[in-house]
């Protein structure tokens, strides 16, 4: 009953193989992302409302780049929605499972170069606040099928409309991963572990850093690209690339 074709995109998987970058923004970097991320609209964006529009703009001008394009093109980017507390009754914070769903932001071409950073954030606030206990409910009831096979059914098109420019992120800044002890102390550093090469590539896991209120971004992207993305100096300015983790630890 669902849209037949929702597998060619729904893991964003690419015939290329990715590499894996790992970018690291100081508590000073994300404090600044937020101030050039606020607007009229959403006078105080989230760290990562501000860091996906960052990365959202960087990502577009280095696939720009590998295209040679005079223009940014559409763009649409996702982000897992963690489901537990936006559902009604709220579920337990420690809920076993997949418990999540996406929401999806984009801007198309005539709108691409001119959009800043606050108007991206603007964008994304609007698609996650669709995601509400009221949707949750319908997708769970009688309409449920027909909701989900609508949301499919629009996901696919901005996903053919927009690719190979479409991003998908997932935020684990707020899993507390750095409170975990395990019986030999709490860790100097958490990272994502295992990255599927081979397989998904434009994917984008944002991660808690040791810092308290900086962050790392594990990226899979395409290597012609993610060179781009390291000659950016605007987004060097922000982002330092793999930096040692032995400070991390000998903190510890």
């Amino acid at each position: 009953m669902l849209p037949n074709h929702a597998s060619n995109w729904l893991l964003f998987v690419n015939g290329s193989k990715g590499r894996a970058g790992r970018y690291v923004f100081d508590p000073s970097s994300m404090s600044k992302l937020k101030a050039r991320a606020s607007s009229s609209s959403v006078p105080n964006p989230t760290a990562i409302e501000a860091l996906s529009a960052f990365m959202w703009k960087h990502l577009v001008q280095a696939g720009k780049v590998k295209s040679g394009a005079t223009s940014k093109p559409s763009s649409l980017i996702s982000h897992a929605v963690n489901l537990r507390s936006r559902m009604d009754p709220v579920l337990p914070e420690h809920s076993i499972g997949n418990i999540f769903w996406k929401a999806y932001a984009h801007v198309d071409d005539q709108a691409a170069d001119a959009a800043s950073e606050a108007k991206l954030v603007e964008l994304l606030r609007k698609s996650l606040s669709k995601i509400d206990s009221r949707y949750l409910e319908r997708m769970q009831g009688d309409e449920g099928v027909s909701v989900i096979s609508k949301w499919l059914e629009e996901a696919g098109r901005l996903y053919g409309k927009c690719a190979p420019s479409y991003y998908a992120f997932s935020d684990w800044c707020k899993l507390s991963s750095y409170e975990v002890d395990f019986g030999w102390g709490k860790p100097g550093w958490v990272s994502p572990g295992c990255m599927d090469l081979g397989t998904i590539i434009n994917g984008a896991y944002f991660v808690e850093s040791a810092s308290k209120g900086g962050a790392e971004v594990w990226l899979i992207l395409d290597e012609e690209e993610m060179r781009a993305l390291e000659g950016d100096q605007e987004f060097l300015a922000f982002a330092s690339i793999n930096p040692s983790i032995s400070g991390c630890i000998m903190e510890e």
